[in-house]
């Protein structure tokens, strides 16, 4: 099942796959649309899909845990910027 983001990521990158596929003739172009949920988390389907595409293991699984820490660190810095924002006090009114 392709869920909607998804679907979105394989809209936005159909015409770069075409213009490549015309660039780089005689190999294939797949958009393998990746989308990570709110805690790094991927799908086994996206795991099936790199490796069925003949990349190394460890080159996926590389790219796995470095995209999983990235939307962690993200979010880390997303929540500390919200709490600052909520241990701010209002300013005084000097009137």
């Amino acid at each position: 099942m392709v869920t909607a983001g998804e679907r979105e990521k394989l809209a936005k990158y159909q015409d770069l796959a075409a213009d490549l596929a015309r660039q780089w003739q005689g190999f294939s172009v797949v958009v393998i649309p990746v989308v990570l949920g709110d805690l790094g988390v991927i799908t086994n389907l996206k795991r099936y899909l790199f490796k069925s595409r003949s990349l190394a293991r460890g080159m996926v699984d590389d790219f796995m845990a470095k995209a999983q820490v990235k939307v962690l660190c993200d979010n880390v810095q997303l929540i500390k910027r919200h709490m600052k924002k909520q241990m701010t006090p209002p300013p005084l009114d000097n009137a």
